[in-house]
């Protein structure tokens, strides 16, 4: 299949998408704290999907997932971005502790639109809780289908 890769493994096989010939992404932002039994599960669904970046804003006040230990790490001695090395050219994780802030969701959104994410064709904000329920296997192209059947230079 052109412009996807293959993963497999013991039990089933999950196709990936990867552009091939375009430069076009979908970059995906989130912040998080306190979520990483669950944050695998999450980046391993929407990169299935084809985002990429995944930026990881993590609000916690000691960079847990740079250098807090994976709870269901086989080595046990990891932290969650060293275990997920399998795509690290995916991922962006920034440290962004927000102490005594009203919003900082907002902020952190604000950040990756106007700078973490300023050179993606298309940005997604969302929490870490949501996943995006969709009956279209690759994001990217669908956003770019929908974007010059409506003759419209940005989606938000």
């Amino acid at each position: 299949m052109d412009g996807q890769r293959q993963l497999i493994d013991d039990t089933k096989q999950l196709i990936v998408y990867k552009p091939t010939n375009s430069t076009s992404n979908v970059a995906l932002c989130v912040m998080v704290k306190n979520e990483t039994l669950y944050l695998d599960e999450f980046v391993d669904f929407h990169y299935a999907l084809g985002f990429s970046p995944i930026i990881i804003y993590d609000n916690s006040d000691d960079f847990d997932l740079m250098y807090g230990l994976h709870p269901f790490d086989e080595y046990a001695y990891r932290s969650w971005y060293e275990s997920r090395e399998d795509i690290h050219e995916h991922l962006r994780l920034i440290h962004y502790p927000t102490l005594n802030e009203k919003f900082p969701h907002h902020l952190s959104q604000v950040q990756c639109i106007k700078q973490d994410a300023a050179n993606s064709t298309f940005v997604s904000l969302f929490d870490a809780d949501e996943f995006l329920g969709t009956s279209c296997v690759f994001v990217c192209h669908t956003l770019q289908v929908y974007r010059k059947s409506s003759n419209i230079s940005h989606i938000i």
